[in-house]
């Protein structure tokens, strides 16, 4: 696929709020936080709902695979992954996509990480939790589009897991201009800013394979 990527923008209030979540990014498993701990939660959620502003781009590309050398060519480059492999072989296509909450919500952790350590750890949880909602939210749009037409998704894949590089990243920002054109950057260690966001893959396979 040539051209622009497609762009997808929800408003913040919108997002689906997962205070459990929330609480498995600060660490709690199979048990809540004390009242006061939750209390602060619901507020610092609040306050990042209130200064999100939620973006992505995606794309979608024709691909192929090989599984006898796990080489996959992703329409815009290709890869070598036994992981990836796994993820996308059987499929013809694949969303590419790149997600961020914004910058403000990092102002917010930056802010607190000076004046209240408490809070700056459940921003980094919270504003993990909100990316994450809005990955899901695009990933449900997508998965709803391609069922029209008797197709079902994968589920998403991001650089830095198992086999494929964070470097991946910068394959990523190219396919997709549109991230950096909206603000997203790429350090040199292939880090995302703003800190809450994302890029992933999506494949799409027919309903009947397996």
């Amino acid at each position: 696929m040539t051209g622009a990527a497609s762009i997808y923008r929800l408003p913040a209030q919108e997002l689906y709020i997962s205070l459990s979540e929330t609480y498995r990014y600060l660490g709690y498993m199979k048990v809540d936080p004390d009242e006061a701990t939750a209390v602060i939660c619901g507020e610092v959620i609040k306050e990042l709902v209130g200064v999100a502003t939620p973006f992505a781009a995606y794309k979608c590309y024709d691909i192929s695979t090989d599984p006898d050398t796990n080489r996959l060519d992703l329409g815009f480059c290709a890869i070598t992954s036994r992981d990836l492999m796994r993820n996308l072989n059987g499929c013809c296509r694949m969303y590419l996509f790149g997600a961020t909450i914004g910058p403000r919500v990092d102002a917010v952790i930056h802010r607190y990480s000076r004046t209240d350590p408490l809070r700056a750890l459940i921003a980094q949880a919270a504003g993990a939790m909100l990316v994450e909602s809005l990955c899901d939210s695009l990933n449900s749009h997508i998965r709803e589009t391609e069922a029209e037409d008797g197709y079902s998704v994968r589920p998403r894949y991001s650089p830095g897991f198992g086999d494929v590089p964070l470097t991946f990243q910068r394959e990523i920002f190219t396919a997709l201009p549109e991230l950096s054109k909206n603000g997203l950057t790429l350090s040199e260690s292939c880090l995302m800013m703003p800190s809450k966001s994302v890029t992933a893959m999506i494949g799409v396979k027919a309903r009947y394979e397996t």
